[in-house]
């Protein structure tokens, strides 16, 4: 059926084979049951995407204001804090 390989190191099939390849089709109202049901699945797994992607946003919203509070000195780590005395340069 598949004749040599390609460059890309897949299989070839001829046009003639492949023009009259046979496959199984369900019947048609099982075909509409399948769809339905994977647009119902692909709609939940895009609604949790949307929420995780939301979630994602609003952490790095907070990663950002705690860096600028800790590079602008509004916060302090406690450790550090007392052990260096600020000076004037």
């Amino acid at each position: 059926m598949a004749q040599g390989v390609s460059e890309f190191g897949r299989c070839r099939l001829k046009a003639d084979k492949f023009l009259h390849f046979e496959i199984m089709l369900p019947p048609y109202e099982e075909q509409v049951s399948i769809s339905n049901y994977l647009k119902t699945k692909v709609g939940e797994i895009d609604r949790l995407i949307n929420e995780k992607e939301q979630l994602i946003g609003y952490d790095e919203g907070i990663k950002k204001t705690i860096i600028y509070e800790y590079v602008t000195g509004k916060r302090r780590f406690p450790h550090v804090s007392k052990r260096y005395n600020r000076k004037t340069l």
